[in-house]
């Protein structure tokens, strides 16, 4: 089953209408990082243009040696197998004897979600970023020294997972910490001395971005997006995205106080990543893949996952219907995120309840041999 929906993943990725739309922008800027090319050169509207950071050039870069349609098929087969192996490895580490449900679950919503299909479709790299964050957390529960620098080539690739530098920092593994940032610069310094226009990411890509990309608003489901759509003030959204990153401060200062365990640390993370993206002024539909990691331990009673209640807002944002305009869609989708992003975060904050003690009957003293025997052939009299 589990071969058959990644060949289902590979199909509905190649049979898109805009497959390769997110990777077409990437794969030229690739090509002229390797010719030593202005990588930010065109105009910023369009959606051709490519806003990852010069380090994401470099570490795409292999993607400029082949065709466009030989880089799409190269990048899909790795994200799906990415995708794959650390979901396994997330579910066999988390899920514990619910290992087998769980499996099945993860490929179902691998394979037939809409975040998934379209972030495969496009060729967006935020496959290899959910696959990033799903082995950031088996490094962390376990310790291990590639986690800081797995995240730092996730920031430097695309820095959707800043927010899990903090979890590092309620870890307390501040060694962690300090390679993920050494990695992430060391990446972006190499690329900054290559790229002749690098600096042109601050002075032209960024404030672009900080406005919510003017122009392509439809796309735009955050909170700054969708107020921007319905023309509301624009103090609503500053007092939405304030509310957001309240509550993940305050979830924050909750899991310092206290010993979070590792499915608190996997909701936190989950919690605060989405909180990152909804309060961003730019995210898309199909970001909703970063809550993949908690939702996938549903089998777990003491998860947000194995909540009901969760389970309208997963619909929301994961089953690809469209109804009434392109602002009730966006609406319908941030709803589901914000749901989800609160859900998580409660269950995070409240963090694992204690056990029920289980009350043992009394034992009773053994009777010795001669006495016991004597008294059952007493009674046998």
């Amino acid at each position: 089953m589990g071969l058959l929906l990644l060949v289902q993943m590979y199909v509905l990725a190649l049979k898109g209408v805009n497959y390769g739309l997110d990777l077409r922008p990437v794969w030229a800027s690739a090509e002229n990082f390797l010719h030593h090319r202005p990588i930010y050169a065109g105009e910023v509207s369009t959606i051709t243009f490519s806003f990852l950071p010069p380090s994401g050039a470099l570490l795409t870069s292999p993607l400029g040696l082949m065709s466009f349609d030989v880089a799409a098929k190269v990048l899909l087969a790795v994200q799906i197998v990415a995708l794959a192996v650390a979901t396994w490895v997330f579910v066999r580490r988390f899920a514990g004897r619910h290992w087998l449900p769980s499996s099945v679950g993860a490929a179902i919503g691998l394979a037939l979600s809409q975040p998934f299909i379209f972030t495969l479709q496009f060729g967006s790299v935020n496959g290899l970023l959910v696959a990033a964050m799903l082995a950031f957390f088996v490094g962390m529960a376990d310790g291990r020294r590639w986690t800081g620098a797995l995240l730092g080539v996730s920031l430097a690739l695309k820095p959707v997972l800043f927010p899990l530098v903090i979890i590092l920092v309620l870890r307390r593994q501040y060694r962690q910490v300090a390679t993920a940032a050494a990695v992430a610069a060391g990446l972006l310094g190499v690329a900054v001395m290559v790229a002749p226009d690098s600096a042109e990411y601050v002075t032209k890509v960024l404030p672009y971005l900080a406005r919510g990309e003017p122009g392509l608003e439809r796309f735009n489901v955050s909170i700054l997006g969708l107020t921007q759509q319905a023309g509301w003030p624009g103090v609503w959204a500053i007092a939405g995205r304030l509310a957001v990153a309240g509550a993940a401060l305050a979830l924050c200062l909750r899991m310092w106080k206290r010993e979070p365990n590792d499915l608190d640390l996997v909701e936190a993370g989950t919690a605060l990543v989405m909180a990152g993206i909804v309060a961003s002024s730019w995210a898309t539909f199909y970001y909703a893949a970063f809550a993949f990691p908690a939702l996938v331990l549903f089998r777990d009673r003491r998860s947000a996952a194995s909540a009901l209640f969760l389970w309208p807002f997963v619909l929301a944002v994961g089953v690809p219907l469209v109804f009434g305009s392109v602002l009730v869609t966006n609406t319908r989708t941030l709803i589901g995120m914000l749901g989800i992003l609160v859900v998580v975060g409660v269950t995070a904050w409240r963090g694992d309840p204690p056990e029920d003690p289980v009350e043992l009957p009394p034992r009773r003293a053994p009777e010795p041999l001669l006495a016991s025997a004597g008294t059952r052939s007493h009674e046998r009299i």
